[in-house]
């Protein structure tokens, strides 16, 4: 009776254990089910119910004093530390969904700032294209004060370009990391003692007539003695000899080829000894049939082909005459000659007063005519160097040349500083800058 008491004990003892295991694994077995449908609680879940950390259950006699009681306390025991990874993994799901969200709006800032710089998404070749469609180039036309004259090198469109290279495409090379960028070139096309109306005549705007009637060959003999004229549209004064290409020949100052009656040549000067005196002769450029031109036909240059109409047009001009003294007015008339086909353009003349002209006589006051012929978009000398045009105020002397007329090193540097300054409020390098 004793024996058969001891086996039934062992056996419910048994049973116990066999049904502990039994919760333990079907445990187990739902907390890899929730890991495989829940990854970012896996973490929790393992830290109580990894198999790796669980206890082995062994199956052995000495396993019969344990008792139901300490079943029940594990089972309860269990019960909570599964409560405490529900918990866990309660607060990780909360706080995981904070950095998925923060991270795209990262990269959505990132993509707007790179799509909003062109110098940032655009190729090599396709920004230096922006660059010449954004400014293709500036052309200064003017006498010796464009040219540069008595300085030691200087002269305000070698400054200019050199600002524009410094503050404007040097960005976009920083910021595209394209370091071979080229600056839009800046022509200085000043002829030393040219007068307003043989600077229009190279330039594009009022051309040079024919003086007298001449007769162009088949071959490509040059025509000598050719006599040129000037005249304006509205016929405000009267013909005068014009000598234009003072400083020699006029490829390297914006017109290298004229045409006239259809005839394409160079248009040259050269020393007559026997009269002491320059004289201009034309040399077609290739045979053709003898030619007559009437006294009156226009010399028409090539710089007025419209090949520098997309650049930004600077027309300093007035310290040798070529105008009649009317107030401004054919002064006027002359610069809009030549800036009439630009679309950005800046027209600058000599100071108001108190500058003489190799004439020897005193420039008038006529930046008034000019101011409300070209409103903003013209300046003159004394207000591009002192910042206001009060007549009585001169020209600090440093920057001046001892002729009183040109300037030292400091006084071009001025002026390309003053006119990059001016060109940039009119808005002329907006394009420009879009692209840093």
């Amino acid at each position: 009776m004793t024996n058969r008491r001891k086996k039934g004990e062992n056996m419910k003892r048994r049973s116990g254990m066999i049904a502990a295991f039994l919760a333990a694994f079907l445990i187990l077995t739902a907390c890899e089910r929730v890991n495989e449908v829940f990854p970012e609680t896996e973490g929790a879940a393992r830290g109580v119910n990894d198999p790796k950390d669980a206890k082995e259950v062994v199956l052995s006699d000495d396993a019969a004093s344990d008792s139901d009681a300490e079943t029940a306390d594990a089972s309860k025991t269990g019960e909570s530390e599964n409560g405490a990874s529900k918990s866990d993994a309660s607060k990780a799901d909360s706080k995981e969904p904070e950095k998925k969200d923060s991270k795209p709006e990262a990269d959505d800032k990132k993509t707007a700032e790179d799509t909003g710089s062109p110098a940032k998404t655009l190729s090599e070749e396709e920004l230096q294209k922006a660059i010449d469609r954004a400014l293709p180039g500036i052309v200064c036309w003017g006498d010796s004060i464009t040219y540069g004259y008595l300085s030691s090198g200087a002269n305000y469109p070698d400054v200019l370009r050199e600002k524009i290279d410094k503050e404007l495409i040097e960005p976009i090379r920083n910021a595209s990391g394209y370091t071979s960028l080229k600056t839009p070139e800046v022509l200085n096309f000043g002829v030393s003692a040219e007068k307003t109306s043989e600077i229009a005549g190279r330039a594009g705007g009022d051309p040079y007539l024919l003086g007298e009637s001449i007769v162009i060959p088949a071959d490509t003999k040059p025509v000598k003695d050719v006599v040129l004229m000037s005249k304006d549209k509205e016929e405000i004064r009267p013909l005068q000899e014009v000598a234009p290409l003072r400083a020699g020949v006029s490829y390297r100052f914006g017109a290298e080829y004229y045409t006239i009656g259809g005839v394409t040549g160079k248009l040259e000067r050269y020393y007559d000894e026997a009269a002491d005196r320059s004289r201009y002769q034309f040399t077609r450029l290739t045979a053709g049939k003898e030619v007559r031109i009437d006294t009156g036909t226009p010399f028409v240059p090539d710089s007025a082909d419209g090949r520098y109409r997309s650049y930004i047009g600077i027309v300093l001009m007035g310290a040798n005459g070529g105008y009649k003294d009317d107030g401004g007015e054919d002064l006027a008339s002359q610069f809009r000659s030549i800036v009439s086909g630009y679309d950005k353009y800046l027209c600058i003349g000599m100071s108001r007063a108190g500058i003489r002209t190799y004439a020897g006589d005193l420039d008038p006051s006529y930046a008034p005519a000019l101011t409300r012929a070209f409103g903003d978009r013209f300046l003159s000398i004394q207000e591009l160097l002192n910042g206001n045009d009060n007549p009585d105020t001169t020209i600090p002397g440093y920057l001046l040349a001892p002729d009183g007329l040109h300037y030292t090193d400091e006084g071009y540097i001025e002026i390309g500083n003053r006119i990059f300054e001016k060109l940039d409020s009119l808005g002329y390098f907006d394009e420009l800058k879009a692209l840093g």
